[in-house]
């Protein structure tokens, strides 16, 4: 009767054997599973690293082309008032003289041409 004593103690142990063989694969996936995403992340950084910083170079460059042709505009458009605004103001000292030149003519008894038939 010794014989069911030794099955039952060799089966015992095997499942002691079996059971601390799943805990050590459990803790070997937790472990791989964690270095498995460690390594995933700093790969896609390291990849997508050089990507980045070029694409924010690219950005940079954009934003002062952006402000420098915004400047461009503006000192054309500042341009371009100053000058239709002399025009503007010559025009009426021209217009002015003409007039004062009219009425002093009118008060003198004088005619003249009209500036817009000359």
């Amino acid at each position: 009767m010794g014989e069911p004593a030794d099955f039952s103690s060799d089966l015992s142990t095997l499942l002691d054997d079996i059971r601390r063989y799943m805990e050590e694969q459990s803790a070997a996936c937790k472990h791989f599973n964690s270095d498995l995403s460690t390594k995933l992340k700093q790969g896609v950084e390291e990849g997508m690293g050089p990507t980045r910083d070029r694409m924010v170079g690219a950005i940079e460059e954009l934003n002062q082309l952006l402000r420098a042709t915004e400047a461009q505009k503006s000192d054309a458009i500042t341009g371009s008032l100053e000058g239709l605004l002399q025009n503007f103001g010559h025009s009426l000292t021209v217009d002015e003289h003409q007039v004062s030149v009219q009425l002093f003519g009118e008060r003198q008894g004088l005619t003249f041409p009209c500036p817009q038939h000359l």
